[in-house]
Parts: C-alpha cells; sequence; structure tokens
C-alpha cells in the first residue's frame, strides 16, 4: 500500500509539472507513509484523497490547456528574439561560412515572428484575464503570476525600443560630436 501511495504522489506531482502548477500536496502527504505504517491512518483514505486530488489537477490541466499553447508558442518567440538579438549583434554575420545561408533563413523566420509578439502577447494577456475572472482566481504559470510576466515583458520591450529609437536618432549626432571634436 505504502509504494501505491508514493505512485499516485508521483504521478500527481508529475502531472502538476507538466501543466506548470504548483502540486498542493499538505504537508500531511509528506508523513502518510510513516503514519499509514504507524496504523493511525487508513491507506485507503490517503490513496482516496490523492486519487481525488489527481483528477482536479486533470480537470483543471484540461481548462488551461488552451492558454498554456499559446504561452508555451510566447515563450518559443522569445527565445527566437533573443536569438535574433544576439545575431543581429554579431560582427561576423555577413561572413560567409558553412552554414550561413541557414543562419540567414533562421533569422529572417525568427524577424516575421518577432513581429507577431505584440499581438501574441495582447491575446494571451486578455485570453488570460477572461480566464482569471471567470473562475475568480489568478492564472499561475510555475508560480508566478502570466498577467505579471507579460506585463513585464511589455515594458522591457517598450524600454528596448525606446533605447533603439535613442541610439538611431542620437547615434548620428553623437558621432559628429565626437569626430568634430578630435584633432587629426
Amino acid at each position: 500500500m505504502k509504494e501505491l501511495v508514493l505512485k499516485k504522489r508521483a504521478e500527481l506531482e508529475e502531472i502538476c509539472q507538466k501543466t506548470h502548477l504548483i502540486p498542493e500536496i499538505d504537508s500531511a502527504v509528506k508523513y502518510v507513509v510513516e503514519a499509514t505504517e504507524s496504523g493511525s491512518v487508513d491507506p485507503a483514505i490517503v490513496l482516496e484523497q490523492i486519487e481525488l486530488q489527481i483528477a482536479q489537477v486533470k480537470e483543471e490541466a484540461f481548462v488551461r490547456k488552451e492558454i498554456l499553447e499559446k504561452v508555451e508558442k510566447w515563450l518559443s518567440a522569445c527565445d527566437e528574439e533573443y536569438w535574433l538579438e544576439e545575431y543581429n549583434s554579431d560582427e561576423n554575420r555577413y561572413n560567409a561560412g558553412r552554414g550561413s545561408y541557414l543562419t540567414l533563413k533562421r533569422a529572417k523566420k525568427a524577424c516575421a515572428l518577432v513581429k507577431k509578439l505584440p499581438a501574441m502577447v495582447d491575446a494571451l494577456t486578455s485570453k488570460t484575464v477572461a480566464s482569471e475572472k471567470d473562475k475568480g482566481i489568478e492564472f499561475t504559470y510555475d508560480g508566478t503570476c502570466l498577467v505579471c510576466m507579460l506585463e513585464n515583458y511589455s515594458l522591457s520591450r517598450q524600454e528596448k525600443e525606446q533605447e533603439r529609437c535613442r541610439q538611431w536618432v542620437y547615434g548620428p549626432l553623437i558621432a559628429f560630436i565626437y569626430f568634430s571634436n578630435t584633432n587629426f
């Protein structure tokens, strides 16, 4: 019976991990094995409680499935955005070498995907907020508020855009001032 309880607990933790939920395993479950061995707790009751939790988590996973798929796409797009930033900062990106065609092809795809990111974030935010209003609870992703994650991403993206604009506007001016003050 002890092995069955441990197996069900592991199953519950695995489902929670796949659905990015924090398992709500109370501290009593951790000490269940000891309590069942001593005979103070009926193992059937403990097993029934764990199976009830598994059913609740599976139901929650089904409800969260659509939003989680969009989150995975968003996170994948964020990875591509990061890769594109690294690619654009690489001085040797124009050197013709092995695989340069494939790298350029990936950069074009990443650029197209990055352009879609603001719309992805807006759609995901609205869907998450609607879900939160329906359920009356905060939607979390690995224990972090998803709406907060999206807002932080949007703010950091706006800051990056402002910095690029400043560099684009002030970059030539700074270069002009620098070269006009140097004596050759």
